[in-house]
């Protein structure tokens, strides 16, 4: 498993129309960043 060699998550965010797991799949960069960011700094800050 991949959690053996390092730590993994995944994060899910909207994508434009519902489309997913698509070539027509989109996402806005605004909206990946809103998500990720409150999900990814505290993991980060305690590497720091």
């Amino acid at each position: 498993m991949m959690t053996r060699l390092a730590p993994a998550a995944m994060i899910f965010v909207p994508s434009a129309g519902g489309i997913s797991h698509n070539a027509r799949e989109h996402a806005v960069p605004g909206h990946l960043e809103a998500d990720a960011t409150p999900r990814l700094a505290p993991p980060l800050e305690r590497t720091a």
